[in-house]
């Protein structure tokens, strides 16, 4: 059965720990309102309301029976009317008539006023320069110049399309002249120490004239031998970088300047050379050069033919260009040479290489070996994204493990020998970031480094072939001289 006594609240003989003091709390704030409530009654006992009461009158200031007499105005003449300025001190009023007629007239006179600002200096005529920075613009430079947006804008819409000054580049200079009136009087782009555009005004238009400068060509000649390197030991014979790249260009398909030099090989060259104001300004073109290769002499005779082509022959006339350069990539390493047996590092068997792997970084530019059409451009197996090139006589080659390709790299485009194709990559079967090169003649492979048939370009026609040989052995006597010279030099200095 249901028991209601146990049901009910619980009742406890003594009150908790809590419930004593709650009662604390409730009196403390009993106390506090009350000590509130009797400061607030102080307070208002010292304020004094008698200055709002109209029957009790301020107790400090003087009762006087006497009503207070009205002040009348005083009457002026029209000739003493003084009109008060702002600041005017009229509080003695014990100033002599005279005296305060002075001041009146003191005050009154009109302050003088301030110095107009001076005008803007005019900007000096004569001439101005400024050397083109890195990010500026056309609008910056006009603005730096003291120049009007207008006037760019009309200079610019003048400007013939080849001449356009939006192909401003960093370090080239802006000479600007004006008049004794700060007018405009000429504008002149300085593109290069040798050439400038000449801006003038013309009416509403403008006059464009375009000024070349003429460089005294002459001709040098040296020689060097390989110790280190053909750009260390080409620069100790006091040939500039560009001048070795054209070295290197000249004798590419015959020699290998990765792999193939040997200390001991000689150089030896003619070439032009451009002076302005008696200094140097640039290189020319190599005229005839001669490079001894592990014991082998090859030379090169440059010609110019009727026609305006130009090529680098032999003494006897044969063209040193061949269908194939050496090497279509600039590498650190051959990391895998031709082989018909070799462990591979991804499927881990022996297969057969049928090329050459040329180590180098990611990104390096691939060149076509030769002239040539695009059989392939694609991801094909292993390869993973590689280039076929269709040549000429049944050769064909293969350019694999690249990184990306070309632009306008399509199936059938037609391709010029050192055309960059592709980028190295390690796409496909691939550890390491490299180029597998192969080289297919009637669809066999054959060892790129090896290859010995590869054919040549045409040589010097017939009808010119008198006139390419009076001019061959004059340099060949040349060079033979220069080289004597030079090492007959350093024989002595040893």
């Amino acid at each position: 059965m249901f028991d209601f006594a146990k049901s009910g609240p619980k009742v406890y003989a003594h009150p908790v720990p809590g419930y004593r003091r709650e009662r604390l709390r409730i009196v403390g704030r009993a106390l506090l309102t009350l000590l509130i409530l009797v400061l607030l009654i102080l307070g208002i006992s010292f304020l004094d309301f008698s200055a709002f009461d109209d029957d009790h009158p301020n107790p400090t200031t003087p009762l006087s029976s006497d009503p207070i007499p009205l002040i009348q105005p005083i009457p002026v003449r029209p000739s003493d009317e003084v009109v008060l300025t702002p600041g005017l001190d009229i509080g003695n009023l014990d100033t002599p008539g005279d005296a305060l007629t002075d001041d009146l007239t003191q005050e009154t006179q009109p302050a003088e006023p301030e110095p107009e600002p001076e005008p803007e200096p005019k900007i000096k005529g004569g001439w101005q320069e400024h050397k083109i920075s890195s990010g500026e613009s056309l609008s910056t430079i006009f603005n730096d110049l003291g120049l009007s947006q207008g006037l760019l804008i009309r200079i610019d819409k003048a400007t013939p399309k080849e001449l356009s000054l939006s192909k401003i580049k960093p370090g080239q200079t802006f000479r600007l002249k004006l008049s004794d009136q700060g007018e405009f009087e000429e504008l002149i782009w300085v593109k290069t120490p040798v050439e400038s555009l000449h801006i003038t005004p013309a009416g509403d238009s403008f006059d464009f004239r375009q000024e070349i400068k003429e460089l005294d060509k002459k001709e040098s000649q040296t020689s060097g031998a390989i110790k280190n390197s053909l750009f260390i030991d080409g620069q100790k014979a006091g040939l500039s970088d560009g001048i070795i790249m054209k070295l290197a260009e000249v004798f590419q398909w015959d020699i290998d300047f990765a792999l193939g030099l040997r200390e001991g090989d000689r150089f030896s060259l003619i070439y032009d050379e451009y002076h302005l104001n008696g200094e140097k300004y640039s290189d020319g073109e190599i005229i005839a050069a001669e490079f001894v290769n592990q014991g082998k002499s090859h030379k090169a005779i440059r010609y110019e033919h009727k026609d305006g082509s130009v090529g680098y022959y032999t003494p006897e006339g044969k063209s040193l260009r061949k269908a194939f350069i050496m090497t279509p990539v600039e590498f650190t390493r051959i990391s895998s040479g031709f082989t018909p047996q070799r462990w591979h590092p991804v499927l881990k068997k022996w297969r057969s290489h049928k090329g050459v792997d040329y180590a180098a970084p990611t990104g390096t530019p691939v060149k076509a070996a030769g002239d040539g059409k695009i059989k392939f451009s694609g991801w094909q197996g292993g390869y993973g994204r590689v280039v076929i090139v269709e040549h000429a006589r049944n050769y064909t080659t293969v350019y694999g493990h690249l990184s990306r390709f070309a632009k306008r790299n399509e199936v059938g485009s037609l391709v010029k020998q050192g055309q960059i194709i592709g980028y190295v990559g390690q796409s496909g079967l691939a550890t390491g970031p490299h180029l597998h090169y192969e080289i297919r003649i009637a669809g066999k492979h054959t060892d790129p480094i090896k290859v010995t048939s590869l054919p040549a370009a045409q040589g010097i026609p017939d009808r010119e072939f008198k006139r390419f040989r009076a001019r061959a052995e004059e340099l060949v006597t040349q060079l033979a001289m220069a080289s004597g010279e030079r090492f007959a030099q350093v024989e002595k200095q040893e």
